[in-house]
């Protein structure tokens, strides 16, 4: 029955973010597209209406780096920040999407296409609608927040109880939570400050404390507590009117997406899952990369041939290279790819990682692996449902079994399809790089996964991954 509340607030402070960060972000693109409308119809009235084609290509390329660029200057988080820098940062972020739109428009030879004053206006008039929208979001937070004050004490004051604390200071101004003592039977913390908290001994007092100072809730965390401790603890406040939480320390298993649900009437607790096995994620992303692979397939078919033409004249063999990889669920299946070496290469030497120094691949190899256009057979792949655009990059089994003893959590990148492109790689982890961080981005990927995200990656890959320094 105590199980029940597990991770119960942890969870909250979670969402709760997760649902203003996406609502921020959508007021964001709304504020954008809305004044770009009216800049436009205020320079034009309505004789250049509808809105040239132009104009709207540059509106949807500033919400496409909206997504990417906002992020990287931490405007869609509220919590933790002091209004005025906020702005400030906000500010510096709408600023960076003007340049890169201008400097892809001058790159382009286009500029001479839009209106100086149409620029002017949208700038500004994007600024006050971003600017008023953030300002009435804080507004109505701490109107709301008063209304929802909890007085709380955390049992436990080790090392997730110090989480905890550090979690709710950084959830403000979304949860307004005080945290008013410790209590904990450790000697070692019992009358010491535990992030600048007091720590009380002798748990059995903590029914008077809660009499005295009015709290709200009580945070029982199991860290040297065992069930007959915890069945005292909860003997001890039968008859204080509090909330009782019992928060588990399931992070100490590198938990991914994790959650907590009811089978047969009992508790579950999720500690490693897929964000696939929802059927609604499962689809979106079935039609994300069939679509999004027909297209590239569709509009890059002339380059495709034109490499095939030349790998057949300049080297002997096929034109394209099968290698058998590892993909979702630990499923084995055939990776296309141009063929960038010379016929059994490997031959003698058996399986070899990639190395900078590497010098197996023909002179046309070289071009294809440096500029990432060996991988393009790979949508034929995705078309298959074999690979996904975006995801984890595929290993060959050799490796695998070579990487899973060293790299902690390296199996948990087959929780979703491998990708052509991914998080990891965008980010520079590609090649012969330290595979720590790159399964650390693999994860995050995995626990941070949605269309945008997926999006987002595919942008960056245009400008990150093509002319990479770490592909060879």
């Amino acid at each position: 029955m105590y199980i029940s509340k597990i991770s119960d607030q942890i969870q909250m402070i979670e969402s709760v973010t997760k649902k203003n960060i996406f609502f921020i972000q959508l007021f964001d693109i709304l504020s954008v597209i809305l004044s770009a409308i009216i800049a436009y119809t205020g320079l034009f009235a309505t004789e250049e209406w509808p809105i040239q084609v132009n104009y709207i290509i540059a509106i949807v390329l500033s919400v496409l780096l909206i997504i990417i660029v906002f992020p990287l200057f931490k405007v869609n988080q509220l919590y933790g920040n002091d209004l005025f820098s906020y702005i400030h940062r906000l500010f510096l972020a709408w600023l960076t999407v003007i340049a890169i739109l201008i400097t892809i428009a001058f790159s382009l030879k286009l500029s001479d296409q839009f209106s100086r004053k149409w620029l002017f206006s949208w700038t500004f008039l994007s600024l006050l609608l971003l600017f008023s929208t953030r300002l009435i979001i804080h507004y109505i937070i701490y109107l709301t927040r008063n209304d929802n004050f909890k007085k709380i004490v955390i049992v436990g004051a080790q090392s997730l109880g110090q989480t905890l604390v550090q979690r709710i200071r950084s959830a403000k101004p979304y949860l307004n939570i005080e945290v008013l003592a410790f209590f904990d039977d450790d000697d070692n913390l019992i009358n010491k400050a535990v992030e600048n908290i007091h720590v009380n001994g002798n748990i059995l007092n903590l029914s008077r404390f809660i009499r005295e100072n009015e709290i709200d809730e009580v945070w029982v965390t199991p860290q040297c507590i065992d069930q007959a401790y915890l069945e005292k603890i909860l003997h001890n406040l039968r008859y204080n009117l509090v909330t009782i939480r019992f928060i588990p320390n399931i992070f100490s298993f590198h938990p991914i997406n994790y959650s907590v649900s009811q089978f047969l009437g009992l508790p579950v607790i999720s500690l490693t899952e897929s964000p696939m096995t929802n059927e609604v994620n499962r689809t979106l992303k079935e039609i994300e990369d069939k679509a999004l692979a027909s297209l590239i397939l569709l509009g890059l078919s002339p380059l495709m041939l034109m490499i095939s033409i030349v790998i057949k004249l300049s080297s002997p063999g096929p034109i394209f290279y099968s290698q058998e990889r590892m993909g979702w669920n630990g499923k084995l299946f055939m990776m296309f790819k141009f063929r960038t070496m010379p016929m059994d290469v490997e031959k003698e030497t058996g399986p070899v990682w990639a190395k900078v120094s590497e010098n197996r691949a023909t002179q046309f190899g070289h071009l294809l692996r440096r500029t990432s256009l060996d991988e393009l057979p790979q949508l034929w792949n995705v078309l298959r449902g074999e690979m996904s655009i975006v995801g984890p990059r595929p290993e060959r089994p050799y490796f695998v079994e070579k990487f899973k003893e060293d790299i902690p959590d390296y199996m948990q990148k087959h929780l979703v399809k491998a990708g052509i492109t991914g998080w990891a790689q965008v980010n520079g982890w590609r090649g012969n790089t330290d595979l720590r961080k790159r399964i650390e981005h693999d994860i995050y990927y995995i626990e941070h996964w949605s269309v945008w995200f997926d999006l987002k990656i595919i942008f960056l890959t245009i400008f990150k991954v093509i002319f990479d320094k770490n592909a060879y």
